[in-house]
């Protein structure tokens, strides 16, 4: 009934005559403006009205997708008189503009009752008795095509040659179709058709310009007048046609052959006529000249063929001019490209001859979705990868302003010529998913040999490619490694002790019935294969990475208990570890002070946390605890329209931290694994104006993040010995954050977010971080810790990174050691496993990272073995430490840990002894507690020994002094060797390396910062 109404509405009561024919119904007009601005048309075009019966609607083909097909309104009961339009548009268009431009021409605007189409969506009159399979009767748009044929333009049906009238469709011809402006409205509801197009004609007597003359020597065309866009008077062009294409721009490429190298041989005709059988032909049209935003361009549907027998030109190679510089003397990567605009070019090895070394263009986003443009496609950038400005420059600065200026200079986006969706596919590298292991593309690669026609598009010049690509085209200058690259050699008499972080991009256990975190989010794998498929690649991760201690981010918060997901982790690697010394255990914390670790003790409220992974063999766990950190309670903050756009309320993950021993020495590690409040989230500072701003690009929270900086230093500040920051810090090496934690040495203003607190929530504040008014903070130092990865990089000559967003690099991932642990420092790094990576590798395909991905494109990337590659989106950063055997802090005892029964004791020969076959080493062990006292001997079997290892068996776990000498036999007498005695207070603990009555958590064994002083491990339930 309500259709019945709304019919008569629109279109009149039907008279009892003769009703048309449904072929007289046709596709007239199609509005794709900006916003909500998109309509159809549809016209009767016969002599008596029709009504629609109840299979016939209007159905939309999403982007393309063969599956995409769904319904966008159902014509049944509607009328059409006879020489009228039914005009359907956007459902949710609010614009008076489009409204009044129909309803001035005597037509009703119905709302569509689904989302409208963009511009790669197809618009179908159909039978649709089955809504997702329709049978098309008249079609708009190109079906199983994501490509933008239809972006932000009107397409009106013209009249076909000689005024015959047009008739159904169900293939889009665009040369049946008048292509107008964007957001041109003036013909909807007005049932004529356009004109047929009238034929050009090249004649001699047409006076041809060269498209020299058209591009000339600057940025903008001299044919365009001072302050205007377009030319006064159209001109002629002869040229060949060097491609066809349909990304970014629709439309084909002229070229010519020019002699001013200072000028462009090549010009873009925007056109939705052009067929791939146009290439290489000779054509003539007519044109006035445009600029669309820094791009040169034509604008037709009318040409004419004069030569079929051309041949397409070769690619030029893009080479530097030293007259490529701007009005003070500086190279512009801008103005040799736009030397070449239009043009058909070929990215070389070498861009400029007069620099050193080999000048390419690198990837600077590998393949994977660009958000902006929605679709897939490559970043380049001018011979380095985009280093985000505030990796290197004091953010807000002159220099970080420069290196965006930069970055935006040397930046070039290379396309394919069709749009593929989700696929994993590049159509110009038809060979990549043969196999991935060897195909793949990698940030900073070198890309050698692409052709393609250089245009420009959203402020970006864009190489769309012709030609096709192999697995030479992309030269890997950072190659992938199956393990990082870590020096760990040391002196004589001492060890290595290695530490990293693992970013673990949202391991959650909710997919396969693990516990529940604080907030019942899953952020993670949303089946059981995707969980398995990132376990797997997280374990093959850490098992490469290989290191003593792993700090963890991005783990589910969901305790400590058997379903969660830190113990799925830990029993998934020590799966794949034979020698049990070298198991991992978690550090766990009582957070219910209930004395038991389980799934009920969990790090805050946030649904993901930290964690800390350790071999007991090689640390012994002394203390572990909380650092808090600030909590934001600010006022709320409304728009101009009274609308609150930020509560004011904001939250930061707490800080785990823990103290170790260093096993066979005394010396005590403090680690503090951190995971500081995202640069996509809002905190007060962000919008205080009314609006968001982020003109200094640190993101969003900056100022909450300089808190949270301030609260670790001071905090972490006050245990003695070695320490290391490390984790995901969301602040790039240059930002506010790392000045605080590290060196201020411009003496930027450094100023936290205002209503910090510690502890306490929004309803019961806890205590002021800095003053009671809760007015920003102005910090006045920094704490001296120092940026270990990013210093061992320069010392190298590199420049390192370990994240990559959009198509620029750094490090959020950071290592901060104070002084004293610099001095051990024997090398640090980042291993690129996972910022250089394509998405695809990415364990997940049910779109919670992105769009979903094909099947196809699933079992081509992460088919076969697991590997590390896009494990998670951070790379781990690592570094190696030197201690000496039995060096002890003043008053710390030597700890050596039993382990199957054994204990690990190790004599460093003192300087300037040099040891010989059959010397004797004399080992006295006496009890602090007890009478009992061993004396063992031990016959050295080699010479010129710099330590001596031992295993000691039955030991018990207590307080013990060692007393060590060489004996050496001289004439039948055993003597001892000068200044060979060591002596050292130990204390034997006992390991916690996992069995099968424990899967890995453990407390300290002398004390809990916030905690007990209990020391035991978490038991299996019975």
């Amino acid at each position: 009934m309500k259709k019945k109404i709304l019919a008569l509405a629109i279109g009149g009561v039907l008279s009892g005559g003769v009703q048309a024919a449904l072929t007289d119904i046709l596709i007239t007009e199609y509005v794709e403006g900006g916003g909500y601005n998109k309509a159809l048309e549809l016209t009767n075009l016969g002599d008596t009205d029709y009504a629609f019966p109840a299979n016939i609607g209007i159905s939309k083909q999403g982007d393309g997708k063969t599956d995409g097909w769904g319904t966008l309104f159902d014509l049944e009961g509607t009328i059409i008189t006879a020489g009228n339009t039914f005009i359907l548009v956007e459902k949710n268009s609010r614009s008076q503009v489009i409204r009044d431009a129909i309803t001035a021409n005597d037509g009703t605007p119905v709302l569509a009752t689904a989302s409208f189409a963009n511009g790669n969506d197809v618009l179908a009159l159909a039978d649709i008795t089955d809504p997702e399979n329709p049978v098309l009767i008249d079609v708009v748009g190109v079906v199983d095509s994501s490509n933008n044929w239809g972006k932000d333009l009107t397409l009106r049906r013209r009249l076909l040659e000689g005024d015959n009238t047009p008739v159904q469709k169900v293939a889009y011809d665009p040369k049946e179709w008048l292509e107008l402006n964007k957001d041109d409205y003036t013909g909807l509801a007005i049932a004529d058709l356009a004109p047929a197009p009238v034929k050009l004609t090249c004649t001699e007597d047409n006076i041809k310009t060269t498209i020299e003359d058209i591009q000339g020597d600057s940025w903008k065309s001299p044919l365009i007048a001072e302050g205007k866009y377009e030319s006064t008077n159209s001109i002629y062009i002869e040229a060949i046609v060097t491609a066809v294409t349909n990304l970014p721009r629709v439309g084909l490429y002229l070229q010519q052959t020019g002699s001013d190298p200072l000028s462009s041989d090549g010009i873009f005709v925007e056109t939705n006529v052009a067929t791939t059988d146009l290439v290489g032909k000779t054509v003539c049209l007519s044109s006035k000249v445009y600029e669309d935003y820094g791009f040169t361009k034509l604008k037709t549907s009318n040409f004419d063929v004069i030569d079929a027998d051309t041949a397409v030109p070769e690619a030029v190679e893009i080479k530097i001019r030293d007259t490529d510089v701007d009005e003070n003397g500086k190279f512009d990567f801008q103005k040799t490209l736009e030397r070449y605009e239009g043009m058909l070019v070929r990215l070389p090895a070498d861009m400029d001859a007069n620099v050193d070394g080999e000048q390419t263009m690198r990837v600077s986003r590998t393949f994977s979705r660009d958000y902006g443009a929605r679709r897939d496609n490559i970043s380049l950038a001018y011979k380095r990868p985009n280093m985000q400005p505030n990796q290197e420059h004091v953010a807000g600065s002159d220099e970080a302003k420069a290196q965006t200026a930069e970055n935006k200079n040397y930046r070039m986006i290379l396309e394919s010529n069709e749009k593929v969706e989700n696929n994993g596919s590049i159509p110009y590298y038809p060979t990549l998913l043969d196999d991935t292991s060897t195909n793949y593309i990698l940030v900073n690669d070198s890309v050698v040999g692409i052709e393609g026609v250089l245009g420009h598009s959203y402020g970006n010049f864009s190489l769309t490619v012709t030609n096709e690509a192999t697995v030479d085209t992309f030269v890997h200058n950072t190659e992938r490694t199956d393990k990082p690259s870590l020096k760990t050699d040391t002196v004589d008499g001492s060890f290595p002790i290695t530490i990293a972080t693992q970013n673990v991009l949202n391991l959650f256990t909710t997919a396969v019935g693990g516990d529940e975190n604080p907030t019942g989010q899953n952020r993670g794998a949303l089946t059981q294969p995707e969980f398995e498929r990132q376990l797997a690649k997280i374990t093959t991760a850490i098992l490469a990475l290989d290191t003593d201690i792993v700090g963890l981010m991005e783990i589910e918060n969901n305790g400590f208990g058997d379903n969660g997901a830190l113990t799925a982790l830990v029993e998934s690697i020590n799966s794949d570890i034979a020698d049990t010394k070298n198991h991992y255990v978690f550090v766990g914390i009582d957070s219910n002070n209930d004395g038991k670790l389980n799934n009920e003790d969990t790090i805050g409220t946030d649904a993901i946390t930290t964690g800390l992974l350790y071999r007991p063999s090689k640390v012994t766990l002394n203390s572990s605890g909380i650092i808090q950190m600030p909590q934001q309670h600010a006022p709320a903050v409304v728009n101009e329209d009274g609308k609150k756009i930020e509560s004011g309320d904001n939250y930061q993950r707490d800080t785990l931290a823990a103290t170790f021993i260093v096993n066979q020495t005394g010396k005590k590690l403090n680690i503090a694994v951190n995971h500081f409040k995202s640069k996509g989230s809002t905190c007060w500072e962000d919008v205080k104006s009314g609006k968001k701003v982020d003109n200094d690009l640190q993101g969003s929270c900056e100022n909450f993040r300089v808190a949270a900086a301030y609260q670790l230093g001071t905090e972490f500040g006050k245990l003695k010995g070695d320490s290391v920051i490390l984790g995901d810090l969301n602040a790039y090496g240059s930002e506010d954050p790392l000045l605080v934690l590290t060196q201020n040495l411009t003496n930027k203003v450094l100023t936290t977010a205002r209503n910090t607190y510690i502890g306490g929530n929004k309803n019961t504040l806890g205590t002021p971080q800095f003053n009671p008014e809760g007015t920003p903070f102005t910090v006045d130092k920094s704490f001296n810790y120092v940026n270990i990865v990013d210093k061992m990089d320069k010392v190298k000559g590199k420049t390192g990174w370990s994240y990559s967003y959009n198509d620029e690099i750094g490090s959020l991932d950071h290592m901060l050691v104070n002084a004293s642990l610099e001095a051990r420092v024997i090398d640090a790094g980042d291993w690129h496993i996972n910022s250089t990576e394509s998405t695809y590798f990415q364990y997940n395909k049910e779109g919670k990272y992105g769009p979903v991905i094909s099947d196809t494109a699933y079992d081509a990337y992460n088919g076969g073995e697991a590997t590390p590659f896009r494990s998670s989106d951070h790379d781990p950063a690592f570094m190696s430490l030197s201690y000496k055997y039995g060096e002890t802090d003043v008053g710390q005892a030597v700890v050596l840990p039993i382990i199957d029964n054994t204990i690990n004791l190790t004599y460093a020969v003192p300087n300037g002894i040099e040891t010989k076959k059959g010397d004797i080493l004399t080992v006295k062990i006496t009890s602090k507690t007890a009478t009992k006292i061993q004396n063992l001997r031990f016959v050295l079997e080699d010479k010129d020994q710099s330590i001596i290892p031992m295993k000691l068996k039955d030991i018990q776990t207590g307080d013990f002094t060692i007393k060590m000498q060489l004996l050496r036999v001289e004439e039948d007498k055993e003597v001892a060797i000068a200044n060979s005695d060591v002596s050292m207070d130990i204390t034997v603990v006992q390991s916690v390396l996992p069995t099968e009555e424990n899967t890995a958590g453990s407390f300290g064994i002398f004390g809990i910062m916030s905690l007990l002083g209990l020391g035991f491990l978490r038991r299996k339930a019975k």
